[in-house]
C-alpha cells in the first residue's frame, strides 16, 4: 500500500525528510530526518521498544521496498520531563535517535548553516 501523509497518496520521493520506525519488521511510527545520523520523532512511539528491536527505514514509500534504507538504532533519547500517559501532545514529547550508520540523505535536503526555524 502507499504511505499516506495528511491522508494523501505520497509517492516515492515525495517526502524524502520522512522516514519510517519500527520493530520485528513491522511499521509503527513515523519521524523526520534532522541529519544523517539523527531522527526526531515522539516519545511515546519508541518509549517501549529496546535501541536493538527499533529499525528506521528511509528513501522509501513501502516498509519491505528494495530501495529502502534500513537503518539500526545505537540510542534512544527521551526528553527528561517526558511522562508516558500525558494525554495532550507538547514538546516535551519529543524524542531523537541517533543512528549506528548514517542515511544516505537526498541531495533535496539541505543542511541548515544556521540554528533559526520558523514554525507556523
Amino acid at each position: 500500500t502507499e504511505a499516506v501523509y495528511c491522508g494523501s497518496p505520497a509517492k516515492s520521493g515525495d517526502f524524502p525528510y520522512i522516514v519510517a520506525l519500527g520493530h520485528s519488521d513491522y511499521p509503527q511510527c513515523g519521524g523526520a530526518i534532522i541529519n544523517s545520523n539523527h531522527i526526531v520523532t515522539a516519545a511515546h512511539c519508541v518509549d517501549w521498544i529496546p535501541e536493538e528491536n527499533l529499525t528506521v527505514v528511509a528513501g522509501a514509500v513501502e516498509w519491505d521496498s528494495p530501495e529502502a534504507q534500513r537503518k539500526e538504532v545505537e540510542k534512544i533519547e527521551i526528553h527528561p520531563d517526558y511522562y508516558p500517559g500525558i494525554e495532550s501532545p507538547s514538546l516535551i514529547e519529543r524524542c531523537f535517535l541517533f543512528l549506528i550508520q548514517p542515511i544516505k540523505r537526498p541531495e533535496e535536503i539541505l543542511e541548515a548553516d544556521n540554528d533559526i526555524a520558523v514554525v507556523r
